[in-house]
This record gives C-alpha cells, structure tokens and sequence, in this order.
C-alpha cells in the first residue's frame, strides 16, 4: 500500500512483537483502547495477537487495528480499536486499507462490525 510518495506496509501481529500495540494515545473525541485495557484484553483472549493488524511506515507503526471477539471464538466478530497515529498523511488510507486486510483474513462472508464509543465530557 502507498499513501502519497512514501509506502506503507500492514501485517498480522505475532505473540514477538505484540509490543508494538502498546503505546498508542488517541487524540480524537473516539474511545480507544489503552495499554491497561488492552493487556486485560489480551490476557482474556478477547483480543489476540493473530486479530491485531499494525500499519507500519519507514519501520514505525502509524495504524493499528484490534478486532475482539469472544475468548471461545474461532474468529472476532468486532472491531473495536482503529487508530492512526496523528500527522499520519492520508490516514483514511491507513484505515480503510487496515479494516480491508482484516476482513481479507477473517474469510468470505465476514460481517463484522465496527464499535465507536464517543468520550463524554
């Protein structure tokens, strides 16, 4: 994938390099997940390295993409965190391109849905 003049790449996470979910802050008035829900999640097998995408660009994350699902599942059934890095050119691409491989992996017929909580004041 390419956004603009400078490519990008996307890729499933694996259990060694599951750091690379860690970290994120989200700027924008949408919920996400931070590092201690996210360590909760993993650890329930809600969420897994295996349904976690992470956008990378000149070797940094820019995009992740966490999918949950219930910790008996054969695949998720939501995804619950899309987040672009802030300065991220073009971050709609980095989205779109994220939710496409994910819904590519999960198989034909992957109806999943797409959680966005708005913070409250």
């Amino acid at each position: 994938m390419s956004v603009s003049s400078n490519p990008f790449s996307m890729r499933r996470i694996t259990s060694a390099d599951l750091e690379l979910l860690f970290g994120w802050v989200g700027t924008e008035p949408v919920v996400w997940i931070d590092d201690t829900r996210l360590r909760r999640e993993l650890d329930s097998r809600n969420y897994r390295p295996e349904w976690s995408w992470v956008a990378e660009q000149d070797g940094s994350p820019i995009g992740r993409a966490l999918w949950w699902g219930g910790d008996t599942a054969e695949r998720p059934s939501t995804l619950d965190c899309l987040l672009i890095r802030d300065g991220t050119e073009h971050p709609e691409h980095v989205g779109a391109a994220l939710i496409a491989e994910g819904l590519k992996a999960f198989g034909p017929g992957s109806a999943l849905e797409f959680n966005i909580d708005a913070a409250t004041a």
